[in-house]
């Protein structure tokens, strides 16, 4: 009876098991990383890789294949340092957004907002929300194609995130990154910023890694910031720095009158 009901018992966990092997866009009986098996054993993360999945075959279908798979790489080595669902998840987030903008097309660093060989990304742009609130970034790029950034963002409760730094090209468009020696995460501080054929900048940092520290008032940046080209309103000043992002700010365009009659 015993030797009966170990056999309707493995029976039941076949039948369990089977759906989350074929779940991933991957063989969940050959992943070898604590990531691969994490995503195995989570639906949400492994529908997330089945939508990166596909993300990636349209991206690398649409153009700019050789740049899209250097990119894809660097991400999973990024993706591998997580230890918690939450980061996988957000480095998922983050990467099919990257994908999707403008049908997956991500703009080399080096050309402009419309693909114009040569162009650079210079500006101070300003996007303005509810209330007081504002996201401003400051971009200048030099002859090596690092970009020497700031970024500003005010919320609706006043709470603010501000960082700034020189971020290095990558395939993918920069990265910056700050303390990540310290084993303390509120002193790690990483920024990814891509930017898409349509010139709008996508920014985000990485879980265990959100610059609280850096950003000062213990601020995070979680999700996806995105800029629009649209909202470039000037040059970014000469020099800039994250203590001085207070003085610069985005000045809100006044609201116009009624008419008169």
């Amino acid at each position: 009876m015993k030797r009966l009901c170990l056999q309707h018992l493995l029976v039941f966990v076949v039948l369990l098991a089977g759906p989350v092997a074929q779940a991933a866009s991957f063989d969940c009986s050959q992943a070898r990383s604590s990531v691969e098996r994490m995503i195995c054993g989570d639906p949400a993360l492994s529908a997330l890789d089945e939508q990166l999945a596909a993300a990636y075959r349209t991206a690398t279908s649409a153009g700019n294949s050789p740049q899209i798979r250097t990119a894809q790489r660097e991400w999973m080595t990024e993706r591998n340092r997580c230890a918690a669902p939450s980061c996988v998840r957000s480095a998922y987030e983050r990467r099919i957004a990257e994908l999707s903008a403008s049908e997956g097309r991500l703009e080399d660093p080096s050309q402009g907002q419309a693909g114009t060989p040569g162009a650079i990304a210079d500006g101070k742009y300003c996007v303005f929300g509810s209330g007081n609130s504002y996201d401003m970034l400051l971009a200048r790029q030099g002859t090596d194609g690092a970009l020497n950034f700031a970024l500003s963002s005010w919320a609706p409760n006043g709470s603010h995130f501000g960082v700034a730094g020189l971020a290095r090209r990558v395939s993918s468009g920069w990265r910056y990154e700050e303390g990540m020696r310290s084993a303390d995460p509120t002193q790690r501080c990483v920024v990814v910023i891509a930017r898409a054929m349509d010139g709008a900048f996508r920014i985000s940092t990485v879980e265990g890694a959100r610059c609280e520290a850096l950003a000062g008032h213990g601020a995070t940046l979680e999700g996806t910031l995105v800029i629009p080209a649209a909202s470039r309103v000037g040059d970014a000043p000469a020099t800039f720095s994250a203590g001085s992002l207070m003085q610069i700010g985005c000045d809100r365009p006044a609201r116009s009158g009624r008419a008169r009659r």
